[in-house]
């Protein structure tokens, strides 16, 4: 996956997402009206021309920063798996390393998505990559 992609919503009601320039480099953002977010909201990054091989692992890798703390989680297109032990810090870039087997070919799309997310939450994507 290239990096500055942009991103695809899921269920995104209560959520305003737009692609911001940061520094030359496209950022997505997403800003939470409300904690009232479907449980399957996530942002998806399309891929082209890509095979799905099921008996590897896939890095998903990207660096995100919020102004409050949040719950990351990634559906790989078979289950959630939460993101644990991440030290936020408020509004500075993480970078997070995902790394699992994928199932890009169902029509539940891979995705990162969020765990109690509070109002007025903003979300920063850049640097993504698989």
């Amino acid at each position: 996956m290239n990096k500055n992609v942009k991103g695809n919503l899921i269920n995104f009601k209560n959520v305003l997402g737009s692609i911001i320039n940061e520094n030359n480099q496209e950022i997505i953002e997403l800003k939470f009206i409300n904690n009232e977010i479907s449980n399957s909201f996530g942002i998806f990054f399309p891929l082209y021309n890509f095979k799905n091989i099921y008996d590897i692992n896939y890095n998903l890798e990207f660096e995100i920063k919020s102004n409050k703390p949040i719950f990351l989680k990634v559906y790989n297109g078979i289950v959630w798996n939460n993101i644990e032990n991440i030290e936020w810090k408020p509004d500075e870039y993480i970078k997070i390393n995902f790394t699992s087997k994928f199932n890009f070919e169902t029509k539940t799309t891979y995705r990162i998505g969020f765990n109690q997310i509070q109002d007025g939450t903003i979300v920063y994507f850049k640097n993504i990559n698989l």
